[in-house]
């Protein structure tokens, strides 16, 4: 990007600016996991040393976040490919059910919406309350 010309072309910048930020969202998340593992290793080495039972206590919650940390570095590894970074469209419909699939409806869409900002998705639109 710091190559000169680099900028003159607007589509084929903006191509790599996104595979580059794909390959950050994958890389990134790796490399914090392995410093915190280092971390986490050299405290539990210390703790040992000194037969502190507090501090153990504090490893095994620290080793519980990193084995979820983990599993969604692996879920990512799994939406690696080429088209996983595109955009999508997602909707719900509550059907024939009158004021209860609705409700419903509306619950998905609350319930879906927190999970896409618990993994840091983007995510916009309308939402279109018509019956029928």
């Amino acid at each position: 990007m710091a190559q000169p010309g680099f900028w003159d072309t607007p589509d084929a910048a903006k191509g790599v600016v996104s595979k580059l930020s794909a390959v950050k969202s994958i890389i990134t998340p790796v490399q914090e996991a392995k410093a915190s593992i280092q971390d986490t290793c050299e405290l539990l080495e210390m703790a040992a040393d000194e037969n502190d039972a507090e501090t153990l206590e504090l490893v095994q919650l620290d080793l519980e976040q990193l084995a979820k940390e983990c599993d969604k570095i692996e879920v990512a590894g799994m939406l690696s490919g080429a088209d996983d970074m595109r955009p999508c469209f997602f909707s719900i419909h509550a059907g024939a059910g009158g004021t209860e699939s609705c409700d419903w409806a509306n619950m998905l869409l609350r319930m879906y919406m927190r999970y896409f900002e618990d993994n840091k998705f983007s995510y916009g639109g309308s939402v279109d309350y018509a019956a029928g």
